[in-house]
């Protein structure tokens, strides 16, 4: 069954330290303590196309309509620099469009990752738009998140390489990439323990932050964006976003909050 807003839901785990850091990953990044993340989530911009497969988006195209090339040097540098602050035995999910993920595998093995040929499958349940070219294509419902080990982080709780999440509906996004948490919870039960340390580079609006929390774990989120780095100290610390221009975050409506 797809883990439902409702079903993803659980008890607050005691207050944990979850970090914030407004500014580029690759200059902060390379400042992080070595050897301290057991396990790492990179949801990267990757300059999709977004005439070709979503519908028009005005947020969805100032961040992601960059270049293609720099955004893969962009990733390629982040997981280079990242490597080292990786525990020995630790884990890293990167989310990947599936054009990209075979180039992505390619990415993380040259810097020292030991990458699964095979990739975890986000099976996207839940509402979720047509593309853009509705008679040519068929609508897209998964996608694929590389995952690999510096070292070997045991597998805590096994499980198939398929998982059905739903969603999140536009109307409850805070970022136009946002994953649901329920996804990274089922991940984070799958490899992590209570009290060990969570890395995102690309942390949009915090979903990986907030994870953490219920997990029990610690984290380190980096932003580059202000209005996203507002949302993410809202949602995981409580403080309000300061709207200073039309381009600010208003206070998002969740949707577990509404279940």
């Amino acid at each position: 069954a797809a883990i439902t807003g409702k079903e993803e839901r659980e008890s607050e785990e005691p207050l944990v330290s979850v970090e914030i850091i407004h500014g580029d990953s690759l200059i902060e990044v390379p400042n992080l303590r070595d050897t301290t993340y057991d396990v790492a989530f990179l949801d990267p911009p990757y300059g999709v196309d977004v005439e070709q497969t979503h519908r028009s988006s005005s947020a969805w195209e100032e961040m992601f309509m960059d270049d293609k090339d720099s955004a893969h040097i962009t990733t390629r540098l982040v997981l280079e620099r990242l490597y080292p602050k990786m525990k020995e035995n630790s884990m890293i999910f990167v989310f990947a469009a599936h054009q990209f993920s075979t180039l992505i595998q390619s990415m993380m093995e040259s810097v020292g990752f030991d990458v699964d040929d095979v990739p975890l499958i986000w099976y996207r349940t839940g509402p979720q738009g047509p593309t853009m070219q509705v008679r040519k294509w068929f609508s897209r419902a998964h996608e694929t998140i590389v995952y690999g080990h510096k070292g070997l982080k045991p597998i805590l709780h096994q499980g198939n390489n398929v998982i059905p999440c739903d969603v999140v509906t536009p109307g409850k996004k805070v970022h136009p990439t946002e994953k649901p948490i329920g996804l990274y919870l089922e991940l984070l039960r799958r490899v992590a323990l209570p009290g060990q340390w969570l890395v995102d580079p690309f942390g949009g609006a915090g979903t990986a932050g907030r994870a953490a929390l219920r997990a029990g774990l610690n984290a380190t989120i980096i932003e580059i964006e202000a209005k996203y780095v507002g949302a993410a100290r809202y949602l995981i610390h409580g403080e309000q976003p300061v709207q200073e221009d039309a381009n600010a975050v208003p206070e998002p409506g969740r949707e577990d909050e509404a279940s």
